[in-house]
């Protein structure tokens, strides 16, 4: 929102981008407070995790796995600059074009996906480049939506009273895929696709109505598929 605001008064520099993400951060956690919302109490109590680990071994060993595997992709996508072609030809190169125009106008290139294709995520990869001025860090996104995706995981297994010992099976099983290691530390879009659509469901369960349709409407701002998920969402709301 930082980002579209300041574009149209062509105004995204790095010191506007600041103040505005920190005057927004702080609306944002008082509001929170105000409402007394969940979103500002933890997600798992760490006594029963830590049972729940020492109960069974293997979950032992395959916790250091975890962590061994978070702390590698989190460098990967710390220090790696864009190198998928299709962060090169358009996601990359429209948050460069946005950055160096100030503003989020359309632009000459020859790739039309540059102009047709939804623009969420390269809305923070512009918010990123202009802050720092430098082509590393984009992959978080990436990183930190597969962060969102196993917290989304947990609370809908929550939701349903599944053991810890099971939600945590849940987890590294989903996180042993190809695709999911793999993209979180690129500039794919479809695990950030992945982690709105899993938290809208989450949220929606949870009668989060509200945050829960803001969240699809993100998904399908980042990528066209998206929209694709309203079909099972619009099941669920009959049911």
């Amino acid at each position: 929102l930082n980002v579209e605001i300041l574009s149209l008064f062509n105004g995204i520099y790095d010191y506007n981008l600041l103040i505005f993400s920190i005057f927004n951060f702080i609306i944002s956690f008082i509001f929170f407070k105000k409402t007394k919302s969940n979103f500002l109490k933890p997600i798992f109590n760490f006594k029963r995790l830590k049972n729940a680990l020492f109960l069974d071994k293997s979950l032992l060993i395959l916790s250091f796995c975890f962590l061994v595997f978070l702390s590698v992709s989190f460098f990967i996508a710390y220090i790696m600059p864009p190198l998928e072609p299709d962060a090169q030809t358009y996601h990359f190169l429209r948050a460069l074009e946005f950055s160096k125009n100030h503003n989020l106008n359309h632009f000459d290139i020859n790739d039309i996906r540059a102009l047709i294709m939804p623009i969420n995520s390269e809305i923070v990869y512009c918010w990123i480049y202009t802050l720092k001025h430098k082509i590393y860090n984009f992959a978080l996104l990436s990183y930190f939506s597969y962060i969102a995706i196993i917290c989304a995981i947990w609370s809908i297994l929550e939701y349903f009273k599944f053991s810890y010992r099971k939600r945590i099976f849940t987890i590294f099983i989903f996180s042993s895929l190809a695709s999911i290691i793999v993209q979180i530390s690129s500039l794919q879009t479809d695990i950030v696709v992945g982690a709105l659509l899993i938290c809208a469901f989450s949220l929606f369960i949870k009668k989060q109505t509200y945050f829960s349709s803001l969240s699809i409407a993100l998904a399908m701002g980042v990528k066209s598929t998206g929209v694709m998920a309203l079909i099972g969402f619009f099941i669920l709301i009959i049911l």
